[in-house]
C-alpha cells in the first residue's frame, strides 16, 4: 500500500488528475476502475475522481508493488510512493519529462543569469513570484529549442531545492502572463497550484491591474481610452486595429495618460516624445503597440509599428527595441487565504535608457 498526503502546493486539483500525476502511465480507465473497487481511496473512503483535494487529504493506493511501479511509481526504502528515477533505457514519458525539465531548467538558469544581469525575482511569497524580464527573453517557449523565462524560473527554484522530480510530477511552477520577447518588465509566476488558480482567476475576471510605461512619438496631451478590434496577420506576425468587429477579430480596450514630455533630436530637427502610462483592460498580442501606432503615436524603437527614422535617431541613446515596460501590477482586495497579496502593488523602475530619451537625469 502506498500513501500520499496532499501538501499545501497540491491542494485545489481534481483527485483523478492528482492520481494521474502519481501514476502517469496509468490509463484513465484503470484509474477509475481502481477507484470503483476502492483500490484507490481518499481519506479512507471510496472516491469518484471529481473530488477537489484539500491540504492534509490522504490518498492511498492498494496496488501491488509490481502494478504501482508499472504505472509510473516506484517504492523507496520507507515503502512510500516516489517517482521513478531516470534511466537510459526503459524510461517512461512522465519520468523523462520531470528529469528533463530539471536538466533544462538548470542550463537555462546559468545561461540567462550570465547574459542578463537585470533578470531577477522582485517579489516572492509561498504561492507566487514576480520576475523582472529584460528585453530579449521569451516569456515561454515558441519552439522546443528555445530558452525562456519559464525554464529560468524552474532553475531558480531547483537551485534552492524548492522543486524536485517528485514535485514536478504533481505541479510545474510556471509563467502566468506573457510579455513579448522585446518588452521588458514584470511577469507573474505561480509557485503552487493555489497560486496558479489565483492568478488565472484574477486575470480572467480582469481584477488584476497591469500598468505599462512607454515612450511614444508626438505629444499626447490628455488621458483617454482606446477601443478597437484586433485581427492578427500570421504571415507578418502583426495585428491591425479596426473600429468595428471583423471576422476573427478580438475586442481590446486600453486606458492611458501622459506622464511627462521630452524632445528627441533627429536629422531634420527634433520630435516631441511623451512618456505614457497605460492600463490594459484587455490583454491581447501587440495591443499597445498597434493601438498607439494607429493613433499616430508609435512606440519609440518599435521595429514593426514604429518610425524607422525616429528609431535610427534613438539608437545613439541606446534604444535597441520598443520602449515598452510592464511597470506595475496591482492586486485587488482578496480572500482571507491570500492576506499578503490583498491590495499588494508590485512595481519596478524604468530602465536608464528612458531617462536618456526623456532627458531626465538620474533615471
Amino acid at each position: 500500500m502506498q500513501e500520499y498526503v496532499i501538501a499545501e502546493n497540491e491542494k485545489g486539483q481534481r483527485l483523478d488528475k492528482y492520481v494521474r500525476r502519481i501514476l502517469p502511465q496509468a490509463p484513465s480507465s484503470f484509474v477509475y476502475k481502481m477507484m470503483r473497487k476502492k483500490n484507490i481511496t481518499l481519506n479512507g473512503h471510496k472516491a469518484e475522481g471529481k473530488e477537489v483535494t484539500a491540504q492534509g487529504d490522504c490518498v492511498k493506493f492498494f496496488l501491488s508493488d509490481e502494478t504501482f511501479q508499472k504505472m509510473g511509481g516506484v517504492l523507496n526504502e520507507q515503502g512510500l510512493g516516489t517517482l521513478q528515477k531516470e534511466k537510459k533505457n526503459g524510461l517512461g514519458p512522465g519520468e523523462k519529462s520531470a528529469s528533463g525539465r530539471l536538466l533544462e531548467a538548470e542550463k537555462a538558469y546559468r545561461l540567462l543569469a550570465g547574459r542578463y544581469p537585470s533578470l531577477q525575482l522582485v517579489y516572492e511569497d509561498e504561492n507566487i513570484a514576480a520576475a523582472y524580464k529584460p528585453s530579449g527573453i521569451l516569456s515561454q517557449k515558441a519552439e522546443p529549442v528555445d530558452v525562456s523565462l519559464n525554464e529560468w524560473f524552474l532553475g531558480v527554484l531547483a537551485a534552492r531545492g524548492d522543486v524536485t522530480e517528485s514535485s514536478l510530477r504533481r505541479f510545474v511552477p510556471s509563467v502566468q502572463n506573457r510579455l513579448d520577447r522585446n518588452t521588458e518588465g514584470l511577469v507573474l509566476l505561480a509557485k503552487t497550484l493555489p497560486g496558479s488558480h489565483l492568478l488565472t482567476m484574477l486575470q480572467r475576471e480582469h481584477r488584476l491591474k497591469k500598468f505599462y510605461r512607454m515612450i511614444v512619438l508626438g505629444r499626447v496631451e490628455r488621458a483617454g481610452v482606446m477601443e478597437g478590434y484586433l485581427v492578427k496577420d500570421s504571415s507578418s506576425n502583426t495585428v491591425r486595429v479596426y473600429d468595428r468587429k471583423q471576422e476573427g477579430a478580438v475586442y481590446t480596450k486600453t486606458e492611458y495618460r501622459p506622464v511627462s514630455f521630452g524632445k528627441l533630436s533627429m536629422r531634420t530637427g527634433s520630435e516631441d516624445v511623451t512618456l505614457v502610462e497605460a492600463q490594459l483592460i484587455t490583454g491581447k498580442t501587440h495591443q499597445l503597440r498597434a493601438h498607439f501606432a494607429r493613433m499616430g503615436h508609435p512606440i519609440l524603437g518599435d521595429p514593426k509599428y514604429g518610425s524607422r527614422e525616429a528609431n535610427e535617431s534613438a539608437r545613439r541613446l541606446g534604444v535597441r527595441t520598443q520602449l515598452l515596460l510592464c511597470q506595475r501590477v496591482e492586486f485587488p482586495e482578496l480572500l482571507p487565504e491570500f492576506p499578503s497579496l490583498s491590495g499588494m502593488v508590485i512595481s519596478c523602475r524604468e530602465p536608464s535608457v528612458y531617462g536618456k530619451v526623456m532627458h531626465m537625469p538620474g533615471k
